[in-house]
């Protein structure tokens, strides 16, 4: 065996169990340091904006590291870098739009999901390193969500004819589907090779673009086998335009690739004409 092998924790073809801990260790490791990045990117727990994002630039850059050297592994190799297949389950309460926010970044770690109405909660499934990474940006998200909503509300001119419960759920619509537009554009930009700032070789695009089909796919397959009799779940409306339109603008400016940047203003988007009522539904499993 080469000594390209030797980095991978492989002895003559199989894992030897002290290498086989080391990989799981370090696994270990780059996901406490990107939920300690994470955590240095929170606003509630730093007061510093420019120390928040070059956080959350640093916790990006190692999710797309982690995703290429993963890309570079041989499917044994994979599987024990990456955890067995795993479903995780987080409460979320009645609002939709979380699940929305945690299907989008789950597709943007190669994972899936599916609501439980019932128990008010959100499952997430696949490869455990990925979907522990999945849990913490969502979270994060939507915490940084939650937080806006106090602050857009009270922008809002005429609140008499507005309803506060209506304006924040359409206000988290607004956020989820603006998140799930730039999730969209993110993938289309893996295909092509370019992670934030850096544009990868097309030989590395094409590993890294076959590596995500594989691992989507994987853990789309783990979901129909857990649950073969799935139903497409309810919808959520948007009954203020108001909120809607803030939340679309606020959710537009996490970038959630190199850093936060506040590309537009909420108090700008609640004056603004181009308001839409009613955005689309967003849809769960």
């Amino acid at each position: 065996m080469g000594k390209g092998c030797a980095g991978f924790g492989i002895k003559n073809g199989v894992f030897s169990r002290r290498e086989d801990n080391h990989q799981e260790m370090t696994n270990e490791n780059i996901i406490r340091k990107i939920a300690a990045l994470l955590a240095r990117a929170d606003q509630e727990q730093n007061d510093n904006e420019h120390e928040r994002e070059i956080a959350l630039r640093q916790a990006n850059y190692l999710l797309a590291k982690y995703g290429l050297d993963i890309a570079t592994l041989t499917k044994e190799q994979q599987e024990a870098a990456q955890g067995s297949m795993y479903e995780s389950e987080d409460p979320i309460g009645r609002a939709i739009w979380k699940a929305g926010i945690y299907s989008s970044i789950a597709k943007l770690h190669n994972c899936t999901c599916i609501r439980s109405p019932q128990n008010q909660s959100i499952h997430v499934l696949g490869r455990k390193s990925m979907v522990d990474v999945a849990r913490s940006i969502a979270d994060w998200v939507i915490r940084s969500i939650e937080r806006e909503m106090p602050i857009a509300w009270d922008a809002v001119e005429g609140k008499a004819s507005i309803n506060r419960r209506s304006f924040h759920t359409s206000f988290g619509n607004g956020a989820s589907s603006a998140v799930s537009d730039t999730v969209d554009r993110i993938l289309v930009d893996r295909k092509k090779g370019r992670i934030g700032d850096e544009q990868l070789s097309r030989s590395q695009a094409l590993v890294l673009s076959n590596q995500d089909k594989r691992a989507l796919q994987e853990s789309e397959d783990y979901l129909k086998k857990l649950y073969p009799h799935l139903r497409s779940g309810s919808g959520s409306r948007s009954g203020s335009d108001k909120g809607y339109a803030a939340g679309r603008t606020f959710g537009a400016s996490l970038s959630l690739h190199n850093q936060i940047t506040r590309k537009g203003s909420v108090r700008r988007a609640l004056k603004s004409s181009d308001m839409r009522l009613n955005g689309p539904k967003l849809r769960n499993k």
